[in-house]
């Protein structure tokens, strides 16, 4: 594959405070073929105002069912040969398009490039920066989430081949997409760089509601794991003790060994505040 089309697709809603930083960021990056769409949720903050505002843009403002169905809906519209989404409230990095072409180009086989992410606060102040580890299925099932999602492009082949986001889900649906990508043996690529802002903020899904990742993380553990439905619930809690507990040492093993360094939970930074950290979902 030569230098692709990428679409981008963005989620949005009520995000009119930060969503024309990720318009320009896409903007910026002087990619010569290239496709933004934006699916709004019928936003009452000034965001449609935004959005008017650049005529290179495809969009539509109307309700969903939630935030994959957005996701979805604008994946579907895509007419790239690589398809990304980003969230209204983070933003590509400049080089991020190049880097990935560069990627691509001459690939003989390769379905999914994955790079590192800078979280930022509100401000766009630095809080950490989260380092991508090789694909591992039973390392992604059972440690942590280390795929950071607006670093992630995969080809709309490898989409079409496992099937689109699972709407059913509302925190983990990019960490399901991952594990379909995985179980199908699609091809990975590490780009140890970053490629693209998250903004860790009081008003991020990630942060508000981070309790409620447990029940969907649940589902989908319960899932693709067929030793946690059978047997006494007891055992089978015991053993998810043990195997989260190893698999999430054996990410921060492999990101010592590969990258130099270690990566702390985001959980334990505070929103909008300088400090260390990492993770999220993501570990």
């Amino acid at each position: 594959m030569g230098f692709p089309r990428i679409t981008v697709v963005t989620p949005s809603y009520n995000q009119g405070q930060f969503i024309e930083k990720t318009i320009q960021s896409v903007l910026g990056q002087g990619y010569p073929d290239v496709e933004h769409i934006i699916v709004d949720g019928g936003s009452t903050d000034g965001t449609l105002a935004v959005l008017k505002k650049y005529r290179h843009l495809r969009w539509v403002s109307e309700p969903d069912r939630g935030q994959a169905d957005a996701i979805n809906k604008g994946l579907r519209m895509a007419t790239g040969d690589v398809l990304a989404w980003i969230n209204s409230d983070d933003y590509y990095l400049p080089g991020a398009f190049e880097r990935l072409a560069k990627a691509y180009e001459g690939a003989r086989k390769l379905d999914v490039v994955m790079g590192d992410v800078s979280v930022v606060d509100e401000g766009d102040r630095l809080i950490a920066r989260r380092r991508v580890i090789p694909y591992h299925y039973r390392t992604l099932l059972f440690g942590t989430n280390y795929i950071h999602q607006p670093a992630v492009f995969f080809t709309k082949e490898a989409l079409e081949k496992v099937g689109y986001l699972d709407e059913s889900l509302h925190y983990v649906m990019d960490w399901e997409l991952w594990l379909r990508f995985g179980r199908a043996g699609l091809a990975f690529k590490l780009i140890r760089a970053p490629l693209a802002c998250l903004r860790w903020h009081s008003g991020a899904k990630s942060v508000a509601l981070y309790s409620q990742f447990a029940a969907d993380s649940a589902t989908v553990r319960n899932r693709y794991w067929r030793r946690g439905r059978e047997g006494s619930r007891f055992c089978s809690a015991l053993l998810l003790t043990v195997l989260r507990t190893y698999y999430a040492l054996k990410v921060q093993a492999v990101r010592l060994a590969l990258r130099g360094a270690v990566d702390r939970p985001l959980r334990f930074v505070r929103a909008g505040r300088r400090g260390t950290g990492a993770g999220g979902s993501a570990g």
